[in-house]
């Protein structure tokens, strides 16, 4: 691969082949297509998520009681829980208050894809990578979620956008808004380091192709500087990575059941569907198990697509970005045999926008714009609708109505009233949800409470398409039932609940 310098005119967003539609206008399109991102990312809100509540458990610590929960318990680096922590105590730890960081992230995404689009390629291009970011599905979803995951595309974008104006010859400020972001992308989350490793070859290779030219000793200093802030800034991360491996050893030891819950559910080796899933679920989100199949099996034709695709790429550019697309899943693929946790989505959710940008830039290649318009909507239509079926179907896997059911339990239970649940690490969701009521996980009950003890008791059960979870909840409702009177049960595509008295 090699990255070269593009004219002047083209790095600044002018295609020189093709006249652009004026700037005002394109700034006009721009503002409509951010309120879009902002709108989608506002409306589309479902229940919190287990690693939400945690985050929100995590921030509501004292700061260092927090640091320390995160190098004992938790596998990710530091940033994003040190600004949750700030932002809860601006904004309380309601759920629009902890996902507006992520909100906020996911709309400043879409204007740097635009950033980069139009620098790249051209404003068309940049526009319309916009717009398909703004409604891609799963860029929606975490793009309101409270976790990090935002926050590392924002990050991971800039550090391209400024890397594509270092390499275009542009400031050299732009070398230290590229080593920020980079510095900030690795104490947000581990795995962004095999972006940066892309972009560090990408500029191995630049210097190798200048090196001979007056600019590149130049260059070489530049670049080895930014190196070398960007080492000692990420350095001090040793202090947080090397006691949670420690403890992550400590805790598999003991066995499956004191192991991080993400880490149990996705042990094993991947398998067809799971890969095939992840790469639906990069372009159409998040839907039932039946559309899945379907869509799955359309590979054959993104398959083609991608061919056609190839077919056509040529520049430096293109292929940087294809290898930004790809190198990381790859990665990521084959850490996935040893534990299948690792290839997910969200974790080279960095290379979604990426793919956008490089269809756009393809669809605005095309001659005639009758055929630029047709492939543009060919583009964004199918996203809008997934992102609509995303959001509204009753069964999305990925939907928990843990507000619903227990915010319903709630409102039914007395002061003595006791709710058990399965499994246990539904802790902190239900502590959130559940407004005081007392609650037990029931593997750590010794025996069911007796009517004078709790007149009622509901039981929670979720995570049940799990055998080693649905016969701790079976043995539960079967005990209890022997006992008692079955009052209330309640039941979505991914939680249960009955009442008992």
């Amino acid at each position: 691969m090699a990255v070269a310098t593009r004219p002047a005119a083209v790095s600044a967003g002018q295609d020189s082949e093709r006249p652009s539609r004026p700037a005002s206008h394109g700034r006009v399109v721009l503002v409509l297509v951010l309120g879009v991102a902002f709108v989608t990312r506002l409306l589309a809100t479902r229940a919190l998520w287990l690693d939400e509540t945690t985050t929100i458990a995590q921030a509501r610590l004292p700061f260092g009681d927090m640091i320390a929960q995160l190098q004992t318990w938790d596998v990710h680096p530091p940033l994003y829980h040190v600004v949750m922590w700030g932002w809860t105590r601006l904004f309380g730890s309601g759920e629009l208050a902890v996902r507006m960081p992520s909100i906020l992230a996911g709309v400043a995404t879409v204007a740097v894809v635009y950033l980069l689009g139009r620098d790249l390629f051209s404003r068309r291009a940049g526009l319309l990578a916009a717009t398909a970011t703004a409604v891609a599905p799963v860029l929606v979803w975490y793009g309101q979620e409270a976790r990090m995951y935002s926050l590392v595309l924002l990050l991971a974008l800039v550090a391209v956008w400024a890397q594509s104006r270092i390499v275009n010859g542009a400031a050299g400020r732009h070398w230290v808004v590229y080593t920020a972001a980079s510095v900030l992308l690795l104490w947000t989350h581990y795995f962004a380091v095999l972006y940066v490793a892309v972009q560090q070859l990408a500029f191995a290779l630049v210097w190798w192709r200048r090196r001979h030219e007056p600019d590149g000793r130049s260059f070489l200093h530049r670049w080895a500087a930014a190196l070398a802030g960007l080492s000692v800034l990420v350095a001090p991360l040793w202090f947080v990575l090397w006691p949670q491996l420690q403890a992550f050893r400590a805790r598999e030891a003991m066995g499956d059941g004191h192991l991080e819950p993400a880490a149990i559910e996705f042990q094993g080796p991947l398998d067809a569907y799971a890969v095939g899933a992840n790469f639906v679920w990069s372009l159409w989100g998040f839907h039932p198990l039946d559309v899945m199949v379907l869509l799955v099996a359309l590979w054959p034709l993104l398959m083609l697509a991608g061919l056609v695709m190839l077919g056509r790429a040529g520049g430096p550019w293109n292929r940087y970005l294809g290898l930004l697309v790809l190198a990381p899943p790859v990665a990521l693929f084959v850490l996935g045999q040893y534990n299948r946790f690792v290839f997910e989505v969200r974790y080279f959710l960095i290379s979604v926008p990426l793919v956008l940008l490089l269809m756009s830039h393809h669809v605005d290649e095309l001659r005639t714009r009758l055929g630029r318009v047709a492939a543009g909507t060919l583009l964004v239509l199918p996203m809008l609708l997934g992102l609509v079926h995303q959001q509204l179907s009753e069964n999305n896997p990925r939907a928990y109505d843990f507000d619903d059911v227990v915010g319903e339990i709630v409102e039914q239970a007395g002061p003595d009233d006791v709710l058990v649940f399965e499994p246990w690490y539904l802790d902190e969701t239900i502590a959130y949800y559940g407004d005081g009521i007392e609650a037990v996980p029931l593997q750590e009950l010794e025996r069911m409470p007796d009517s004078d003890e709790a007149p009622t008791v509901f039981v929670v059960g979720s995570f049940l398409e799990q055998e080693r979870h649905a016969s701790v909840h079976r043995s539960a409702v079967e005990t209890l039932a022997a006992e008692r009177t079955l009052v209330w049960q309640t039941e979505t595509p991914n939680v249960e609940a009955r009442a008992f008295r």
